[in-house]
């Protein structure tokens, strides 16, 4: 039964994941809708870059509920969830392939395009009714639903006994695909598994394997929880599942490792998903992401590629040079100023900058004292600003002036430049033009000798001049660059 708030899963293409009815088309007084009725609905969850956004306003169509539908004929049907269609407003679906099964009641509201697009509307009326028919000759009380275009039996397997009377007994629920949710924390790993709808079939964890302490976060641990929850569902004819990993201990790949080993088919579509995303500071984030499936070598390719692209094409902004004519030399102190000259320009060094400029660019630090001195005092040209301004430069304990200048540089790598360069009282600065801090990727195999696939894992540390998306973007722009030559060879000037 379908009313206001409640949610439809999208049995089309067009984009579409979750619906959420806000209103029911037709009298002004109507209050529910069922099977071949048109919702005002709006999306509660898209697929990314589709023409249909989240929390856009749609009309679909019901094409299958929950709630029984009886028919003229006595049959009953009833499916597993609550589906629709997203149509325009001349009533034709905006998708191009329509899933699951639908029922035949659409062909009689001329919903023909709809019903031309399903692939399971297969039985008709006179059939399904002689099956009914047949069907309660044999067993009057017989429990039957129509569940995804077939006809099941409600957790009951009906017997004959002698007497003529039927003897009915639960029989084992049959599972044949699920999603298995791993949740990898330092304290404990979670594992459970749910079917396609989200209901928990069987969940097992760390702590209720028997490990305590720090060891409820070690690989082992891991291991034997996703063992446990995989062993119970295996039993109910398990054979595919789809793996969703969170958390960043060593436990997740642990836990995939046992979901491979269980003999359960892993179901993967090929997608680049940040599976972990955390900022630590202001300097410092964190990204983990999956690319997956990959044959055999791939994965080892595009990980080292994607490892160098990372740690040496991206280009970063730094400071290079520092000037001051109070400064006699590189070791020297100056009066008022706590620090030595040599640790103000290690400071200088550690600060990160965000900018998009060519070229060189001069900055100034102009402070007075007393005060603490930091990355806010740094006059920058308008290209460029800093990541973090609480970054500390120098401290003043006596009332004066600090002057000095800067040059401010964007490359890539890391440069080391000899103070013996330079004769005009300025020192250099060596430079770390890195984003990126550091980068690692690791592969996991699964499937047998014949199918045999990988999943790339990529981790990402950057220094927040970049954020995670934007260092991918570049270094894959970077690693396709280099292969545009080949492209536009032409054939007459290779000589073979």
């Amino acid at each position: 039964m379908i009313q206001p708030q409640t949610h439809l899963n999208v049995a089309d293409n067009s984009g579409a994941r979750e619906l959420m009815c806000i209103q029911v088309i037709g009298d002004s007084n109507r209050r529910y809708a069922h099977i071949g009725d048109v919702i005002v609905a709006v999306i509660k969850e898209a697929v990314p870059n589709t023409p249909l956004e989240r929390s856009e306003v749609i009309r679909a169509v019901i094409v299958r509920t929950r709630k029984e539908l009886k028919r003229d004929n006595g049959m009953i049907i009833r499916y597993d969830d609550n589906a629709a269609i997203v149509i325009d407003q001349e009533g034709n679906p905006k998708g191009t392939r329509i899933f699951g099964a639908i029922a035949q009641e659409l062909r009689q509201l001329n919903f023909t395009k709809i019903v031309s697009l399903a692939p399971e509307f297969t039985m008709g009326k006179d059939t399904i009714a002689d099956i009914i028919t047949s069907i309660r000759n044999d067993n009057e009380d017989l429990i039957l639903g129509y569940v995804s275009g077939e006809f099941y039996q409600r957790g009951i397997e009906s017997t004959k006994v002698k007497n003529g009377r039927s003897n009915a007994r639960k029989s084992a629920r049959r599972i044949p695909k699920g999603v298995i949710h791993v949740q990898a924390s330092f304290n404990n790993t979670i594992v459970t598994v749910t079917d396609v709808w989200g209901r928990v079939i069987s969940w097992s964890s760390a702590g209720t394997c028997g490990f305590k302490g720090t060891r409820r976060g070690t690989p082992f641990a891991a291991q034997t929880a996703a063992g446990n929850a995989i062993r119970a569902v295996v039993d109910q004819g398990m054979q595919r599942v789809e793996v969703m990993i969170k958390g960043p201990s060593l436990g997740r790949d642990a836990a995939l490792r046992a979901i491979r080993r269980s003999g359960i088919l892993l179901s993967f579509v090929r997608d680049w998903k940040c599976v972990e995303s955390r900022t630590d500071s202001k300097r410092l984030y964190y990204g983990r992401f999956i690319l997956s499936p990959l044959m055999k070598g791939q994965a080892d390719i595009i990980g080292i590629a994607m490892r160098r692209a990372l740690l040496g094409e991206l280009e970063g902004t730094c400071i290079t040079r520092a000037k001051s004519e109070k400064i006699a030399h590189e070791y020297s102190t100056i009066v008022g100023i706590q620090e030595l000259v040599h640790e103000i320009l290690m400071n200088l060094k550690e600060i990160v900058l965000r900018g998009n400029l060519y070229g060189t660019r001069n900055a100034f630090i102009c402070a007075k004292g007393p005060e603490y001195v930091t990355a806010q005092d740094i006059i920058l040209p308008p290209s460029v600003e800093i990541v973090d301004n609480t970054q500390y430069v120098a401290s003043l304990t006596e009332p004066i002036d600090l002057c000095i200048g800067l040059q401010i540089e964007r490359n890539r790598g890391y440069s080391i430049k000899m103070p013996k360069n330079f004769h005009d009282g300025s020192y250099p600065i060596d430079a770390i033009f890195m984003p990126v801090r550091n980068a690692n990727h690791s592969i996991h195999c699964y499937g047998n000798d014949n199918e045999k696939q990988e999943i790339l894992f990529l981790e990402i540390w950057t220094n927040g001049s970049l954020t995670l998306k934007e260092a991918l973007h570049e270094a894959s722009r970077n690693l396709i660059d280099l292969f545009i030559p080949f492209l536009h060879t032409e054939e007459e000037s290779l000589h073979l």
